[in-house]
């Protein structure tokens, strides 16, 4: 990678890192501090963690950061009071286990679900990246 190249990948980066924390400056009203937080994150390649992290960061609560792949969704619904929920978007939509997490357990998450946010983006730089823009 060359250097301009890289500049202007870590000026994007640096530009997402501070609206995603900009986004969870803007929850602190809502965020109860004596509630229990969840931020719960699907990731395939880890942006979407990242971006979790920075949300939890621009709160300035304690925030629990739960990856779906490894979540009991009896045990959460049961422990926190808040959540919030985060997802990359792959060709069929936000990842397939938020999506079972928010069926199976629709009426008690509609009470405690106060933000999401979604992480999305593609380069039409190849085949493949055009095909996905399309």
């Amino acid at each position: 990678m060359n250097r301009r190249t890289f500049l202007h990948f870590g000026g994007k980066l640096t530009l997402a890192s501070v609206a995603a924390f900009n986004f969870g400056c803007s929850l602190q009203p809502m965020i109860d501090d004596g509630n229990k937080v969840a931020l719960i994150y699907g990731t395939r390649y880890g942006a979407t963690r990242d971006t979790a992290e920075w949300v939890a960061a621009g709160t300035g609560k304690k925030i629990d950061l739960l990856n779906i792949e490894t979540l009991d969704f009896e045990q959460t619904v049961k422990e926190y009071a808040t959540c919030l929920l985060g997802s990359g978007i792959w060709i069929d939509g936000p990842h397939k286990h938020l999506i079972e997490l928010l069926q199976t357990h629709k009426e008690t998450m509609q009470e405690k679900i106060i933000a999401a946010f979604i992480v999305c983006g593609t380069t039409g730089e190849d085949e493949a990246g055009k095909k996905r823009i399309e």
